[in-house]
């Protein structure tokens, strides 16, 4: 029986029909997830999305996490809610505190020797489900998928799930002890850690290096297409050699796409235009712009930073071992945010890609659809059913829900759906950022106070990392949010802002990371800057001034 159906409003004015199968979920508030999904999601990438949060569901039960998402999807966007978890809250108190106490000072000595080699593990075997698309049951495929996925899901809980708390705390903490300037202080003590994030923008000046050390092969670069600089490398002298660091750094890191919640984005290895325009723009970038030697410069921030508080605490062993316990539990979170995200955000959705794209050649093969892609636009029920259904055709399907994903795309979905008001508690908004900032006068607008500074230049609109080489070195770069992917592009931006994302969001983790401001969590950005603007980002108050 179909549900209650209500319409509600885009900003641009649009209707946005909502059908409530639950009226219990209407009843609630629930927020747009630009932060994990920016895009309305294909049919197949959902169905792997969901297992994520059902592993979630598992692992903060386990853990007596305080809160409990909720997940809908309506024409293709997904909103969350935060709600009060099932039970005795005080039995889930205690078993909150015990992992806590057991695990929150050595996530990171898990992480390294249980979760990650685990993680990979379960990629490595989803990936290989690939081959067995010609000669296994598809029904069986899938449940290995999901199986391995919720899995994924719930090793992201035990990973991060005390991160953001711990983090909170130690950010709370300081603004105990040096009042306004307290999350300031916090910030720079968490920042300044290798990781995987930080390797991959490495890795990438090391390709700027080595095309700068031949000619004909940087001629190549700066004067084609990505492609067409693939298919010419062979013809330059040194291109070989530079073929093989490339082939290498994507066997490193070329299971990476702009984005994990949606499987039909093709990955680095699969069209390497992002890392290649990367290294166009790192071959004009000076050596101290380089992502190593901004990343020194955060690590002696820390150190400073770190010099001056033991001072300022004074003689207190007791306090200070407070202060550097709750430090070194904090900045566990600087790592794990971009590793946990390297080895199960994006690894995963990869390998689920993989499958996903062996099924839809086997469709091809039989005529049901056009191109592998296609397989995206169908649900876990078409691809099952076509198995054993000889001239079966999706064509029809695949084009009705593509011309239908295809108008969602043009529009904002509302910020929020439901009766309530949005529910989100602290530690939430520390990483999705608020629900709304105060208002100002006009030609400027709030946001959250990402990563301190101050920067006046030209504002670049890039919504997909499709459009980032039209940032130039310097501007700053205005989008929804980011993610680890995009991390390589804070090394060229003279300042970022985001619609979504909180003080500890990647967002303002990484712009801390590379020393450059950031306002998160405007709510506003892209809508309101216009693209080549010339804007001012004041990352220490979380203000952006519109400037012309």
């Amino acid at each position: 029986m179909p549900g209650k159906v209500t319409v509600y409003k885009c900003p641009d004015g649009t209707d946005f029909p909502v059908e409530w199968e639950d009226p219990e979920d209407e009843k609630r508030g629930w927020f747009w997830d630009q932060m994990h999904a920016p895009l309305p999601v294909t049919p197949l990438s959902t169905t792997f999305w969901q297992d994520m949060g059902i592993g979630f569901g598992r692992a903060m039960e386990a853990t007596g996490n305080p809160t409990r998402p909720g997940w809908v999807q309506f024409n293709g966007f997904n909103f969350l809610s935060a709600r009060p978890p099932d039970g005795d809250p005080a039995l889930l108190a205690a078993i909150g505190q015990a992992d806590t106490a057991k695990r929150g000072h050595r996530l990171l000595e898990l992480w390294r020797d249980q979760y990650q080699p685990e993680c990979q593990a379960l990629t490595r075997g989803i990936r290989a489900l690939a081959d067995d698309v010609a000669r296994s049951s598809w029904e069986d495929l899938f449940a290995q998928v999901h199986a391995a996925r919720r899995r994924l899901g719930e090793l992201h809980v035990l990973a991060m799930g005390l991160t953001t708390p711990t983090a909170s705390a130690f950010i709370n903490l300081c603004k105990e002890e040096f009042g306004a300037g307290g999350e300031l202080i916090a910030t720079d003590l968490m920042g300044g850690f290798r990781n995987r994030s930080l390797d991959s923008a490495v890795g990438l000046w090391g390709l700027a290096e080595a095309a700068k050390s031949f000619p004909g092969v940087e001629r190549l670069l700066r004067e084609n297409s990505a492609s067409e600089f693939i298919r010419q490398l062979p013809t330059a002298k040194g291109g070989s050699e530079f073929r093989e660091q490339l082939d290498a750094y994507l066997d490193e890191f070329g299971h990476r796409n702009e984005s994990f919640s949606e499987l039909s984005f093709p990955t680095w290895r699969e069209d390497a235009r992002f890392p290649l325009l990367m290294v166009r723009r790192y071959i004009d970038t000076p050596p101290d712009g380089s992502p190593a030697a901004l990343h020194r410069r955060v690590e002696e921030r820390r150190e400073t930073r770190l010099r001056e508080v033991m001072l300022q605490l004074g003689e207190g062993a007791e306090r200070k071992e407070r202060f550097e316990s709750l430090m070194r539990n904090a900045q566990q979170r600087t790592v794990l945010i971009e590793d946990h995200n390297f080895y199960i955000d994006q690894q995963g959705p990869a390998a689920t890609r993989a499958v996903c794209l062996a099924f839809g050649q086997a469709l091809v093969s039989r005529g049901a659809i056009d191109a592998r892609g296609d397989v995206f636009y169908l649900t876990e029920g078409d691809v099952v059913a076509s198995n054993g259904q000889p001239g079966a055709d999706f064509r029809a399907v695949v084009s009705q829900r593509r011309a239908e994903r295809d108008r969602w795309m043009r529009v904002l979905p509302p910020p929020s759906i439901g009766q309530g008001a949005v529910m989100m508690p602290e530690m939430m908004q520390r990483f999705f950022g608020p629900v709304a900032n105060e208002p100002m006068g006009e030609g400027a607008f709030r946001g959250v106070a990402g990563s301190a500074g101050s920067v006046r230049a030209t504002a670049r609109l890039i919504l997909t990392l499709d459009d980032i080489d039209k940032l130039a070195p310097g501007e700053i770069l205005v989008t929804y949010a980011t993610a680890p992917p995009w991390t390589p592009a804070f090394a060229i931006a003279g300042g970022i802002v985001t619609d979504i994302g909180g003080t500890l969001s990647h967002c303002a983790v990484v712009a801390r990371e590379y020393g450059i401001p950031a306002v998160v969590g405007t709510r506003v950005a892209t809508a309101t800057i216009q693209d080549g603007q010339l804007i001012t980002v004041d990352g220490t108050n979380g203000i952006v001034r519109l400037e012309r």
